[in-house]
């Protein structure tokens, strides 16, 4: 199977498992506030922030693994992947180790944090220990999943988790049924987790059928090759993990756990289809690689320019949407009370944007090596972020907490990273937003004045007139960026596909009759 056809069935998959998962988490949420209530669902968000934090013992290896094993596929060494692999395993045995003493110790002082009220430290104790254990025996398997994607089966990876994600759903309804409580949260994901990793090394062993996993393979030159390109994915997870896990622990500092809970499920809808974007920037990854190390620099620029297109006008597009109807979703969905309002939504569209155009950039920064300076400034933007949440949550509560988060990745990591991508590629700032965001905010701004005025005289109080409503203005919004962002070839070439596909399925049902 050619580079393009594994990045496609990456994308399709991910896509596929993306809104599976949306839709049954959405079905989730009130089911677990129904049996845990909005307290103990802002304890487990804020515990799961934690384990944010903790998830740093990575140290970036497993990207590294990514990215060595893209390299490594192309030279078909045999020996070369298994030294590989063992050391990896070996390097993600011993930070398993230093996470699980870690937790251990944390678990200590947890009912000492003025965060957690005395009468859910046990609660939280519990939480946190099941989440620990799992982590830490996770460790070393995650790196038949990185391995498979750096061999462009990200398919596999994708419906893999989507299995796991699935089951971590039935196994959490079951418990919630059978009266665990909150408990029944990280049981079912450290079942559903431990079952998916597992089963993507039992597929690696088939992709990889010379595979061996042995002590005599580990190497110490092996592990400084990962480190060497590691080290900056850590400084760089360090910054990811300040900037969007911090938020949930200083509004639960400042605010409450009931506001984490409606901060959390305000972002649901806007945020909720970022890992949906993100498949095609990720499925892009290891082909972009490759590309560098063969100096194709022009072919770069034209896939990179390529998945922009697609996901700028997809924020904007989501982001858009999100602001219109939220309030009714969340209405709808969770109730009034857990909404917090349209401000923070908008607040949360610009955030989205930003990953998004973030996001689509690292296939450049990460395949180039171009890495060092993009680490130092996410660094200063994570600075930025926590002394303005901590500030502007005192008088803004959670809006303000989302708004010191916009601001400091405008200020830093936003302008930075677009300086980056346009220097190494030879692009100019001006063909960056005009192929990107500027289009994508163009046909946004009719889609939200038509939508609004349709919603004057036929208002979406129920999930019926919603979806019509909603399906109504994402067509809107395809029809606008089809005039304003796509060029006259790229319509006739979208046409002619749709004509080709349109006749290949009026032959297909001829013949069946």
């Amino acid at each position: 199977m050619t580079r393009t056809r594994r990045a496609v069935f990456g994308v399709l998959t991910n896509h596929a498992s993306a809104v599976v998962m949306a839709i049954a988490g959405f079905v989730l949420v009130p089911i677990v506030l129904r049996y845990v209530g909005r307290e103990d669902y802002g304890l487990w968000a804020t515990i799961g922030q934690i384990l944010g934090y903790l998830a740093l013992f990575d140290l970036g290896v497993g990207s590294a693994v990514v990215r060595r094993a893209a390299q490594l596929r192309e030279n078909n060494d045999p020996l070369a992947v298994n030294r590989m692999v063992s050391t990896a395993v070996t390097l993600y045995s011993v930070l398993g180790g230093v996470f699980l003493a870690t937790g251990i110790a944390m678990t200590l002082v947890l009912p000492r944090w003025s965060v957690i009220p005395a009468a859910r430290s046990s609660a939280a104790v519990t939480l946190f220990a099941v989440m620990i254990a799992y982590t830490a025996v996770s460790f070393p398997l995650r790196v038949a999943a990185s391995t498979l994607i750096g061999y462009q089966r990200m398919a596999t990876v994708n419906v893999l988790n989507l299995v796991g994600s699935l089951l971590t759903i039935v196994v959490a309804v079951l418990l919630l049924r059978f009266g665990v409580g909150v408990l029944a949260l990280p049981i079912g994901s450290a079942v559903a987790g431990m079952t998916a990793a597992i089963a993507a090394l039992v597929v690696l062993r088939v992709v990889i059928p010379c595979l061996r996993i042995r002590w005599r393979y580990v190497s110490k030159v092996e592990a400084l090759e990962l480190f060497s390109w590691s080290w900056q994915l850590f400084l760089n997870n360090i910054a990811v993990v300040i900037i969007y896990q911090t938020d949930n622990l200083v509004i639960a500092g400042g605010a409450g756990l009931e506001a984490v809970t409606t901060y959390a499920l305000t972002s649901k809808l806007p945020l909720y289809a970022m890992p949906l974007i993100f498949a095609l920037s990720d499925s892009c990854l290891p082909a972009a690689v490759e590309l560098c190390e063969q100096g194709n620099r022009d072919r770069l620029r034209s896939v990179y320019l390529r998945v922009l297109q697609v996901t700028s006008a997809a924020a904007f597009g989501i982001a858009t949407i999100a602001w219109i109807f939220n309030d009714s979703f969340m209405r709808l969905w969770v109730g009034e009370q857990n909404y917090g309002g349209s401000l923070l939504t908008v607040v949360f569209g610009l955030i989205l944007v930003t990953r998004v155009l973030n996001h689509a950039a690292s296939i450049v920064i990460i395949g180039s090596g171009k890495l060092r300076g993009v680490v130092y400034m996410s660094l200063t933007e994570a600075a930025l972020n926590l002394a303005l949440s901590l500030w502007l949550v005192r008088a803004y509560g959670i809006l303000g907490v989302a708004v010191g988060t916009a601001i400091a990745g405008v200020l830093t990591s936003n302008w930075y990273v677009i300086h980056v991508v346009c220097r190494e590629l030879r692009l100019s700032v001006w063909a960056y937003l005009a192929r990107g965001p500027f289009p994508a905010l163009l046909a946004g701004v009719p889609t939200a004045i038509i939508t609004l005025a349709i919603l004057r005289w036929y208002s979406a109080s129920g999930w019926g007139r919603l979806f019509i409503v909603g399906a109504g203005s994402a067509a809107l919004y395809l029809m606008f960026y089809a005039l304003v962002g796509l060029r006259g070839s790229d319509r006739r070439q979208i046409f002619s596909r749709v004509r080709t596909t349109g006749r290949a399925i009026q032959t297909r049902v001829q013949e069946a009759f």
